[in-house]
Parts: C-alpha cells; sequence; structure tokens
C-alpha cells in the first residue's frame, strides 16, 4: 500500500491479456487459482493476470471478472455510471445528495467515503 497524491494505491495491475481471459473466463475455479504461503503461515490466492492476491479465493474471482474484462453491471439511475458491485452505488448516491457521514476525528472535516478520514489524517 501507498499514496500516491491522495489515492490510495493497494495494488499495481500487470498488463494482463482481455482476449486470453475471455477466451478461458467460466473455466477458472478457485482450485485453478495459483496459491502462495507467506512468511508468516497465511495462505493466499493470486489473480492469474496480475498481481493482485487474496486470502479469499471468492475475491480473486470476483476481482478477475470485473478488473479483466472491463465488465460494470451496474449503473447510476441519476447520471447512469457505471459501476462493478452494486454496493458502490450507495456511496456514489452521496455526490449526489451531499451527505458526508464520516468524520475526521483530527480535523474538522466531512467526508462522503469511509475511507477519506483515513486517507486524510495519512495525508496531512
Amino acid at each position: 500500500m501507498k499514496i500516491v497524491g491522495r489515492r490510495l494505491v493497494w495494488n499495481t495491475l500487470a498488463a494482463s491479456s482481455v482476449d486470453h481471459y475471455e477466451e478461458n473466463f467460466g473455466t477458472t475455479t478457485s482450485n485453478q487459482l495459483p496459491k502462495f504461503t507467506d512468511p508468516s503461515g497465511k495462505r493466499f490466492f493470486r489473480c492469474t493476470y496480475c498481481t493482485y492476491s487474496s486470502m479469499n479465493s471468492g475475491n480473486v474471482l470476483t476481482h478477475i471478472q470485473f478488473k479483466h474484462t472491463g465488465e460494470k453491471p451496474f449503473s447510476c439511475a441519476l447520471c447512469s455510471k457505471p459501476f462493478t458491485k452494486k454496493s458502490n452505488i450507495k456511496a456514489h448516491m452521496r455526490t449526489h445528495t451531499g451527505e458526508k457521514p464520516f468524520h475526521c476525528k483530527f480535523c474538522d472535516k466531512n467526508f462522503s467515503q469511509k475511507m477519506s478520514p483515513i486517507i486524510n489524517y495519512l495525508i496531512n
């Protein structure tokens, strides 16, 4: 994890072949995902197209579906902005309503996104 400007970057995607992915999607199961164990003994599943990894195989399969196909099946009813997950629309709706329910404990700012107060603290 690193901070670049005001963005928290968790993973750097490697170049991937979407065509290759589309040919094989649907055949990938959690048993076919590459696995590795870190020095502490925790077991991880790795994306076959980039450096993303997770302890949950379902997270990796979802990552492959959305990151490497570009599929965004959900969209905002107000502005039509597409999203990969239905849960992201709820957070996005705050941009239309102006709601800012997340408060920074270290300054007097309110934010619409849950991670924003944490990122604000790390940057400042």
